[in-house]
C-alpha cells in the first residue's frame, strides 16, 4: 500500500527495432514480458499487424518518413515508417503532434528517405492515456533527431525547444523512445534537468552491439540513447535494458501514478 491506495505498477517497455529486422526476436520477447503499454521506434505501418496479432494488442501508429528505395540494406523499401504505441485492448487512448516537418521531397506530406547517411524524417510525439485500477496514465513516446557521433547539432536544438513546447502543455507523464543523442551531452542533460532520467547509473550503453551495424564494425558503441523519463507524480522502478532483441536495448520499466 502507497498513502492508503493499492500499489500496482504498469508495465512498460520501449524499443526502437530497426524496421523489420527484427521481427522473428521481438515479437517473443514482447509475449514473454507481457507489457501493459509498449512504444516502438523505427517501424513500419505495414508490421503494425503483425504485433497486434502476435500481441492481442491495439495499436496506434504515426508516419514520420517514407522508405520507397533500398538505400541501407538493413532497411527495406516498404513505405510508411515512424513510431507506434500499443496496449491491451480499449484501454488507451492516442493523439499526437509533429514539432518538426520537412517541407521537401514529399509523398502524401511525408518526406522521401533518400540517404543512409542522416536525418530526413519528421519529428514526432505520440501520446497514450490509459486508466488502470482507478489512476490515470499518461505515456509519450518519441524518436528525436539524429546526429553524427552523438554530437550536439543546432537542428538538435531547435527541436528540442519545439519539443518541450508540446511537453509543457502535458504537464505530467513519462516520456520514453530514442533520443539519439547521448547522456552526458546538452540534449540529454536538458531533458535529464527537466525531467527524472530513470536508466540506471551503472548503464553504459543502450546499443546492443551484438547487432548494431556500427557497434560491429567500430568495436562498441557505448552511448546511453534510449531513455525513460517521468515527472513528479511518476515513479518509474525496476528499470531494466535488455540485449538480444534489436541493434539497440530494449528499455523495461514498471510505472506508478502517485
Amino acid at each position: 500500500m502507497l498513502r492508503g491506495k493499492p500499489y500496482f505498477k504498469m508495465k512498460l517497455i520501449s524499443l526502437n527495432i530497426e524496421g523489420d529486422s527484427h521481427l522473428g526476436l521481438i515479437t517473443p520477447f514482447l509475449r514473454a514480458e507481457m507489457p501493459d503499454v509498449i512504444c516502438l521506434q523505427e517501424i513500419f505501418e505495414l508490421d503494425m499487424s503483425v504485433f497486434e496479432k502476435a500481441l492481442s494488442m491495439e495499436g496506434m501508429f504515426i508516419p514520420t518518413v517514407i522508405i520507397n528505395r533500398s538505400l541501407n540494406p538493413r532497411l527495406r523499401p516498404k513505405g510508411k515508417w515512424g513510431i507506434s504505441m500499443f496496449a491491451r485492448k480499449n484501454t488507451i487512448k492516442w493523439r499526437s503532434n509533429y514539432y518538426h516537418k520537412i517541407d521537401r521531397n514529399l509523398i502524401d506530406g511525408l518526406p522521401i528517405y533518400t540517404t543512409s547517411y542522416g536525418d530526413v524524417s519528421n519529428k514526432a510525439v505520440l501520446i497514450g492515456e490509459c486508466r488502470y485500477n482507478g489512476a490515470e496514465y499518461k505515456i509519450i513516446t518519441t524518436h528525436f533527431t539524429w546526429s553524427a557521433e552523438g554530437q550536439v547539432t543546432g537542428s538538435q536544438k531547435e527541436h528540442l525547444k519545439k519539443l518541450f513546447a508540446i511537453l509543457d502543455r502535458e504537464k505530467e507523464f513519462v516520456l520514453c523512445g530514442d533520443f539519439n543523442s547521448p547522456r552526458g551531452k546538452e540534449i540529454w542533460d536538458s531533458i535529464a534537468l527537466r525531467y527524472t532520467d530513470n536508466i540506471p547509473k551503472s548503464v553504459q550503453t543502450t546499443i546492443d552491439n551484438s547487432s548494431h551495424q556500427y557497434g560491429r564494425k567500430n568495436r562498441g558503441i557505448y552511448l546511453v540513447v534510449d531513455g525513460m523519463f517521468s515527472t513528479p507524480s511518476y515513479k518509474v522502478s525496476n528499470v531494466r535494458i535488455v540485449q538480444g532483441v534489436s541493434d539497440h536495448c530494449a528499455i523495461i520499466g514498471e510505472v506508478f501514478r502517485k
